[in-house]
């Protein structure tokens, strides 16, 4: 072993203890939510009082009955309230219910299975945390950490990250669909078909933008994958479909997917502060600018021209990193480090699409993604790498609701590392002969 490799070796070791210290102080938040001496919040207490994880079983209990689990005034502010806005009281704010019906399969298991919200959030916590770690994990021992790429042992480092301690203990499903879709294609890249579907089938049954990651290998005639991971949708579809019934089927066509079409299903993104404060999406751009005095009148919720010709680009890239890299990668750590490096960069492109994607959580691919390219990147680079690492790995640029305007500055600027930082690894897939990043000391081919 060689020094270099024993310095990561043990920098492995510090980081996990780091990790877990950090892991378990907000396992300690998670166990009783007036223990909040471990955890990330600002003043006005958004990180401990605002949970997500509280819209998904009552989504999932209101499906049961039949009623519209898209329907705002069942939530927040409902005047015939479930059993479980009872449990939860005071202690959590109750968020609104915006994705598709399949995935309420899942919280309608932890429902069956019994216990109470604060025994479900405990088990959630560990479902999403434990399925984002092993892609993280799973993803950097794939690449070769233990082997040849030593270097990707520092990805401990993630969860030293405010940003990602914010993410969990909000208890959103992102981190589960980051983990799920990742683990899924490296499943397929082992050749287990039917882990990769139910994996990415349950990610594109959540949010729908995983699908992404189908386009490269529908170009590469890679059937089995593809046909798998559309069984995995069913399956989670027809385990929802049993479990609450298709009354959230129909509502979600009927009703949501209209409101999706012309913003309405997210009207306080464009009219709240905080919202607008948080937004990383490619629809809060004109927002934010409008806000900042720059455009003037009122901006339309999901502007028509960003959808055309946002979708249009990511489309285009897929289409031309897919013909640039055909075929499936050889069994090394380099060509393994820049699928998964493909794999992360397509995800963060897709998932900008959202109507709404807020800072807490929407830039932990990000930082996922730049970890993985700071080490190896040109001197010329790193640096600015590094700092847009630095930006994302904190939970905020600003404090929630601030008017300083200096601060919306702050936030544009990040906004602004957070476009170039994506660009930057495209452009690095895209460019034949003259790569940006370099391993060992040799241009990655």
């Amino acid at each position: 072993m060689s020094v270099r490799t024993r310095g990561f070796s043990l920098a492995f070791v510090a980081l996990c203890v780091l990790a877990g210290l950090r892991l378990w102080g907000l396992a300690t938040f998670i166990v009783d939510p007036s223990e909040t001496r471990f955890v990330a919040h600002h003043e006005d207490d958004f990180g401990i009082r605002h949970n997500c994880f509280t819209c998904y079983v009552i989504a999932a209990h209101l499906g049961e009955q039949g009623k519209n689990v898209y329907d705002h005034s069942l939530y927040r502010n409902a005047s015939e309230k479930t059993f479980i806005h009872d449990q939860v009281g005071e202690t959590f704010t109750i968020d609104s219910y915006p994705y598709p019906a399949p995935f309420l399969a899942v919280p309608a298991l932890l429902i069956r299975a019994g216990g109470d919200f604060f025994d479900w959030r405990i088990v959630w916590f560990v479902v999403v945390g434990s399925t984002f770690l092993l892609a993280v994990g799973l993803g950097a021992a794939w690449c070769g950490a233990f082997r040849d790429q030593p270097w990707l042992l520092l990805f401990p480092l993630i969860f030293l990250a405010p940003t990602t301690c914010m993410a969990l203990q909000m208890g959103n499903v992102h981190a589960l669909v980051l983990g799920a879709s990742i683990l899924g294609a490296l499943a397929f890249a082992r050749g287990w078909n039917v882990v990769g579907g139910l994996l990415l089938g349950l990610a594109i049954c959540t949010k729908i933008w995983p699908a992404i990651l189908l386009v490269p290998l529908v170009l590469r005639g890679r059937w089995r994958p593809v046909g798998f991971t559309l069984g995995g949708v069913v399956v989670w579809a027809g385990l929802a479909l049993i479990l609450v019934g298709p009354a959230p089927f129909e509502d979600f066509v009927a009703y949501q997917l209209p409101r999706l079409a012309d913003g309405e299903a997210f009207a306080f993104m464009s009219t709240s502060p905080k919202p607008i404060d948080v937004n990383t999406s490619v629809f809060g751009v004109p927002h934010k600018l409008h806000r900042l005095g720059v455009l003037e009148g009122e901006q339309p919720r999901l502007n028509p021209d960003i959808n055309l010709w946002y979708t249009g680009s990511v489309v285009l890239l897929v289409l031309l990193v897919a013909v640039r890299r055909r075929g499936d990668p050889p069994p090394t750590g380099v060509a393994r480090l820049h699928q998964l490096q493909l794999w992360l960069a397509l995800l963060n492109l897709a998932q900008l699409r959202s109507p709404f994607l807020p800072w807490p959580y929407g830039v932990v691919s990000s930082l996922w993604l730049l970890l993985l390219l700071v080490p190896r990147a040109r001197p010329a680079l790193r640096g600015v790498l590094l700092a847009g690492c630095v930006i994302l790995a904190v939970d905020m640029p600003l404090p929630f609701g601030s008017a300083d305007v200096s601060r919306w500055w702050s936030l544009a600027g990040s906004g602004i590392m957070l476009f170039a930082a994506l660009s930057v690894v495209v452009l690095s897939l895209l460019r034949p002969g003259r790569p940006a990043f370099t391993v060992d000391g040799h241009p990655a081919r």
